[in-house]
C-alpha cells in the first residue's frame, strides 16, 4: 500500500503512527523532502524545514488535542514571580541516545538560537532579559514584561523554539536529539531518520526509519508516487489534477488533510512591499476569475474564509470586493514576475495562472520555476514580485 500525504509533518508521522507499504517493510517510510541545507530546526525556510524540526527538536510546550498547552520536554510550568516562567523538565527525561538531558543544555540551546537567529527568534529577544537554571532540571525565563502579559507559553510551542544538543563548536548535534527521531545518516542526495526510543510521546506504532531523498529539478510531487515505486508516502497538496485524482482513487491510495492544506498564498517581495504592490495584490484579488484560475484541479473548494479546525476565524462583515480597486500604472507597463516551485504548483495550475494574469493585467507574465529547496535562496536576492 502506498500513502500520498496531503500537507503533514514527519513528526506527525511518528504520533498517528503511519507505516506503510506493508509488501516491503512497513516500520519504514521512504519519502522524498526538499529540505533546506545546512539542517538547522531554529531556522526554518520551507513547509519541509518545519516538518524536520518537529521530527528533531522537541519543544518545551505543546499544543494538547484540545488546542490546550500540554506538557512537551517541561512537565509544568509556572509563574515564579511577575516576571519569571519556570520550567520543570520531565522525570528522567533523556536525548535519544540515552544521556541525561539537563537545564543547562536547555538554556545553551536557547542562547544560541537567540544569538544565530536574532531577527528570526525577535518575538522572544524582545521579551527576555535572562534564561537561568536554579537546578538541573528546572530553567527560569526572566522577562521584562508581566509574565501574564507576554504570551511566551505560546511561543514556546513554536518549532524554532525545539530543545537541541549544542556540540563544542556552537552547532546542533543532530544525531542526538529530543524529537521523535534522529540522524543516522546524512548525505548530498539525502538522510536516514531513525526512531528515537527516549522521546517523551514513544510508542510501538511509531516508524523504525525514516529515508529521505532530496528531490531534483524536475520533482512534482502530485505525480511521483504514481511512477515511482521507491517512495511509499510524500507530501504534497490536495490541490490536483482531475486525472491524478482519479488515479488515486482506482489504485486505492489513502490520502490524509489537515485543515489548512488548501490554503493558496500570493506573497510580495520585500521590495514590492509598498503601495504599488498591496494594490496589485487587492487588484488581483477583485478581478481573477477562481474558475478560471483552478479549472482542471480537484481536491478543493474555493471560499472566502477559512475555517480551520478549532479555531474559527469569522467575520460577518467581512467582504472580498474592493469596489473600484485599479491596476497600478506600474504593471501596465511591466509584466509580473511569479516564482513558483513545480513541486508545489502543477503545469495545470501554472497555465491557468498565466493565463489569468496575462487577462487581467494585459501582459503576459514573467514565470520564474525553481525546485521548492531554491526558493528561500531567490527569496533572499528578492527579484520577482
Amino acid at each position: 500500500m502506498k500513502v500520498a500525504l496531503a500537507l503533514i509533518g514527519l513528526a506527525l508521522m511518528a504520533q498517528e503512527g503511519l507505516a506503510v507499504d506493508s509488501s516491503k517493510n512497513s516500520r519504514q517510510v521512504r519519502t522524498y523532502m526538499p529540505y533546506s541545507v545546512p539542517i538547522d530546526p531554529v531556522k526554518m525556510v520551507l513547509i519541509p524545514d518545519m516538518d524536520l524540526s518537529y521530527a528533531l527538536a522537541g519543544t518545551l510546550v505543546e499544543w494538547g488535542k484540545r488546542k490546550e498547552f500540554a506538557p512537551g520536554v517541561a512537565k509544568r510550568w509556572e509563574e515564579i514571580d511577575e516576571k519569571t516562567i519556570r520550567f520543570t523538565i520531565r522525570d528522567g527525561l533523556k536525548w535519544s541516545d540515552g544521556s541525561t538531558l539537563t537545564s543547562a543544555q536547555i538554556k545553551q540551546s536557547f542562547e544560541r538560537a537567540l544569538k544565530k537567529y536574532p531577527e528570526d527568534l525577535r518575538s522572544l529577544s524582545n521579551i527576555l532579559t535572562e534564561i537561568r537554571c536554579p537546578t538541573e532540571t528546572a530553567v527560569d525565563f526572566a522577562l521584562n514584561v508581566p509574565a501574564k502579559d507576554s504570551n511566551l507559553i505560546g511561543k514556546l510551542t513554536e518549532p524554532n523554539y525545539g530543545v537541541l544538543k549544542i556540540s563544542s563548536t556552537g552547532e546542533p548535534e543532530l544525531a542526538i536529539t529530543t524529537g521523535p527521531f534522529y540522524i543516522q545518516k546524512q548525505d548530498k542526495d539525502g538522510l536516514t531518520l531513525k526512531r528515537n526510543p527516549h522521546w517523551f510521546h514513544a510508542n510501538t506504532e511509531m516508524a523504525e526509519e525514516i529515508v529521505i531523498r532530496r528531490p531534483g529539478n524536475d520533482f512534482d510531487s502530485e505525480t511521483i508516487l504514481l511512477k515511482d515505486s521507491w517512495a511509499n508516502l510524500i507530501e504534497t497538496s490536495s490541490m490536483i489534477r482531475a486525472e491524478n485524482l482519479a488515479r488515486y482513487q482506482k489504485e486505492h491510495f489513502q490520502i490524509w488533510k489537515r485543515p489548512l492544506d488548501k490554503m493558496g498564498v500570493f506573497q510580495l517581495n520585500k521590495s514590492r512591499a509598498n503601495a504599488d504592490g498591496f494594490g496589485l495584490l487587492r487588484y488581483l484579488r477583485k478581478s481573477f476569475d477562481r474558475k478560471k484560475l483552478f479549472q482542471g484541479l480537484e481536491g478543493f473548494e474555493p471560499t472566502d474564509q477559512a475555517f480551520p479546525r478549532g479555531y474559527q476565524l469569522h467575520d460577518l462583515h467581512f467582504k472580498c470586493d474592493d469596489g473600484g480597486v485599479a491596476l497600478p500604472a506600474k504593471y501596465k507597463k511591466e509584466p509580473v514576475r511569479v516564482v513558483l516551485s513545480p513541486a508545489r504548483v502543477n503545469a495545470v495550475l501554472r497555465a491557468n495562472l498565466e493565463s489569468e494574469l496575462e487577462r487581467v493585467t494585459g501582459l503576459k507574465p514573467v514565470i520564474i520555476s525553481v525546485p521548492l529547496q531554491e526558493v528561500g535562496n531567490l527569496r533572499s536576492r528578492d527579484d520577482y514580485d
